[in-house]
């Protein structure tokens, strides 16, 4: 499993330290957009893929004496500790810009709002990963992709502050109430739940349907 992460780091570390620098310009230039952070975070997904597709590598790796489960297990570690680090990354910076730079109108991020985010970008990966999983042919998995996120997007986008979709007030006030018992702890462990959910998925059409 070390191996197959330290696969990973490899593969994405230019555009890692790329994306890195990509957020400390959009703090200096006053652009800074967590929409185009998280979008980003979900592109490393599709780079990843991308190299297995392009180098063959799901089936060198399953014609090794290696279990199916640690190869799908790795690229979810993978990520979700990736998506960690990058949150961690952009509160850091974003604190120091709270001291030392004058941003206007700007919203600086709290510590609440971090952790918001990240259950965010950990659900869509969750709901993601299993397409790469299930659809061998990548530009198939990611048109798939593509009109998933278009469809989330544009769902979440009509939905924020129209008067006629809203949720059960008795079911609002219960998910408020529960979220507020431990607004960090509670949060984290959605994001591992539904990623781990995710995993079972992704693991199970991963080992159901062979490579192509």
């Amino acid at each position: 499993m070390k191996q197959l992460y330290v696969k990973d780091l490899k593969i994405s570390r230019l555009y890692i330290f790329l994306f890195a620098l990509f957020i400390l310009l959009t703090y200096l230039f006053h652009v800074n957009s967590m929409g185009i952070n998280m979008t980003v975070i979900l592109g490393f997904l599709i780079l990843l893929f991308y190299f297995d597709y392009q180098h063959h590598v799901l089936r060198s790796l399953v014609s090794m004496p290696l279990n199916r489960k640690q190869i799908v297990r790795t690229r979810y570690v993978f990520l979700y500790s990736l998506t960690i680090v990058f949150m961690l990354f952009i509160w850091l910076v974003d604190s120091i810009a709270i001291n030392n730079l004058y941003l206007g109108n700007f919203t600086y991020l709290t510590a609440k709002d971090i952790v918001h985010y990240f259950v965010i970008v950990t659900v869509l990966l969750a709901i993601y990963l299993p397409i790469f999983y299930l659809i061998k042919n990548f530009m198939h998995a990611v048109s798939v992709f593509m009109v998933s996120h278009f469809v989330i997007v544009f769902t979440y986008s009509i939905s924020r502050g129209n008067p006629y979709i809203t949720l059960d007030d008795k079911i609002a006030s219960l998910i408020e109430a529960l979220w507020n018992i431990q607004p960090f702890v509670i949060p984290l462990v959605v994001s591992l739940l539904v990623m781990f959910v995710s995993y079972l998925i992704s693991n199970w059409f991963f080992i159901k349907f062979d490579l192509e």
